[in-house]
């Protein structure tokens, strides 16, 4: 199921959910708030289902940007902190959601693969 707001390209909803998630670890470090997070905080955080802030967390942990901690929680690796930091430079992979025709979180105006996909599933 795809969220509104993020890309309808699998590859690009995968870079964008890496983003989104190692952004919210370096905010909540940057408050001054513990940065070991679990499903519940990202649900929260990001305004997903705890099925899929699960499924990012486990994802992410598999691709070395997070470590599974023993009490379920999940906290950056040196991998993730490399990677935070290049977000933190505003380097993101996936730039944000642009205005397109569809309404403001459409990504058809930020990639042509995602104008593709919005044009060859618009509802008329």
């Amino acid at each position: 199921m795809t969220t509104v707001g993020e890309p309808k390209d699998p590859a690009l909803r995968s870079l964008y959910w890496r983003e989104e998630v190692l952004e919210v670890v370096l905010w909540l470090r940057g408050g001054g708030y513990d940065d070991r997070l679990d499903a519940a905080v990202l649900r929260d955080f990001l305004g997903i289902e705890s099925a899929q802030a699960a499924a990012h967390l486990q994802r992410l942990a598999a691709q070395g940007y997070l470590c599974a901690l023993p009490d379920g929680r999940y906290a950056l690796t040196a991998f993730g902190e490399e990677e935070g930091r290049r977000l933190v430079g505003g380097l993101r992979a996936v730039p944000m959601a642009g205005r397109g025709t569809c309404g403001p979180a459409c990504w058809c105006a930020t990639s042509p693969v995602e104008s593709w996909r919005c044009a060859a599933t618009a509802v008329t």
